[in-house]
């Protein structure tokens, strides 16, 4: 049974050593190939109190800089997603192109130890290493990291199969949640919480049957779907199956017929749109692989459920989960506009609206004299093997 001590989850030290050892030594999984189409297109993100700028320059590159003028460290690019044609800081009007070099400043600018006007290509924006895979664009603020291939290579393959490249961002939702970043993933690392938590997909899927797999310091956990969970009603897994496009009569099936039938209906839906076939049980089961630290790809055959779970600024109380929604689709045109929610209210949808309020209730008590160790079991193996990662960062 492992065990570590709970004030990671609270402790302002600990929060400290992450935005020291942690965030700028990982590859961070920042836009989607579909967000950096044509020359401006940006997106920022947010790590801590660190904002980084993901760009398409007029060249065609994508790159990545710390989002900062070089002045005073105003940022240049708003929060989110946009279109830009230049960099432009909106406090002293210092003007960089979309590659980063500086452009101008106010006539008569000079650099104060130097004592001479300011010239074009001094000061360039801080790059931060940027590479893509998997149909994303990733950054990684430590210039002697390993490269993204490397980083990614246990789970590569597997992920290329899917081409999420082509998919579409259908809608990407997000929320400031009363949490530490590590407890809004820890609760999307197990399904050892379904059946109190939701009950209502008992019929569809097996939480305590789902297969656990280290990927070195990422992970994999395989949830069988179109299967019944003890005690649950076949009726609802057969219309559900039919539903999904399975061939199926009026009558309950047997679950393995009802597998076999939906394998068939989603592995013909691919071989008519010319995707690579999938093996059978990823046409039917969810696959989620937990890309350390914090991105999740709840993955099926036809749909990606995306969550990020970032740190708060300067709250390890506090941080901001992201879900965005993808399909396989051919659908062309511009990604889904990212929506910010109450967290109060929220509207994820049922499942993680479930998950956002109770992770945001267990935050109070991991800060308790009385908890000290948390004590896993051995239904949660994907919680012990991201600690594990984690305590390599920071020993």
């Amino acid at each position: 049974m492992a065990s570590f001590d709970a004030s990671r989850y609270h402790a302002a030290d600990y929060a400290h050593r992450e935005a020291g050892e942690l965030w700028p030594r990982v590859w961070l999984l920042a836009a989607h190939d579909s967000e950096l189409t044509r020359p401006g297109a940006y997106r920022c993100i947010d790590v801590g109190a660190e904002s980084l700028l993901v760009i398409h320059g007029a060249d065609g590159a994508i790159r990545a800089f710390h989002n900062a003028c070089r002045h005073r460290g105003m940022p240049l690019a708003a929060a989110g997603r946009g279109q830009l044609t230049e960099l432009r800081c909106a406090y002293h009007r210092w003007r960089y192109g979309l590659d980063g070099a500086l452009l101008d400043a106010p006539p008569g600018t000079r650099l104060h130890e130097a004592s001479r006007e300011l010239q074009p290509g001094d000061l360039a924006l801080a790059e931060v290493r940027c590479e893509r895979a998997l149909g994303f664009v990733w950054v990684n603020m430590h210039a002697g990291a390993a490269p993204l291939a490397e980083y990614l290579a246990p789970v590569l393959a597997e992920l290329d199969a899917y081409q999420l490249g082509s998919w579409t961002l259908s809608q990407e939702l997000s929320a400031e949640l009363a949490c530490n970043w590590k407890t809004s993933v820890d609760a999307h690392n197990e399904g050892y919480h379904v059946p109190s938590l939701h009950p209502e997909t008992l019929p569809l899927l097996d939480a305590s049957a789902a297969e656990f797999r280290a990927l070195d310091r990422h992970s994999c956990l395989t949830v069988p779907f179109a299967v019944t969970a003890p005690k649950s009603d076949a009726r609802v897994l057969h219309a559900w199956a039919q539903s999904q496009g399975a061939e199926l009569t009026g009558v309950p099936a047997e679950p393995a017929a009802i597998r076999a039938a939906l394998q068939r209906s989603v592995a013909a839906r691919l071989a008519g749109r010319g995707a690579p076939a999938l093996e059978a049980s990823r046409c039917v089961d969810t696959w989620q692989y937990h890309l350390f630290p914090n991105v999740q790809l709840n993955l099926r055959a036809e749909e990606l459920l995306l969550f990020r779970h970032w740190p708060h600024r300067e709250d390890p109380g506090r941080m901001r989960f992201e879900q965005l929604s993808f399909q396989r689709s051919a659908a062309s045109g511009e990604p889904a506009l990212p929506r910010r929610l109450d967290p109060a209210s929220a509207g994820f949808g049922p499942v993680t609206d479930a998950d956002v309020a109770v992770v945001q209730r267990q935050q109070r008590g991991l800060a308790s004299r009385g908890l000290g160790q948390l004590a896993l079991t051995s239904q949660e193996p994907a919680i012990a093997h991201m600690h594990a990662v984690l305590d390599r960062y920071l020993p």
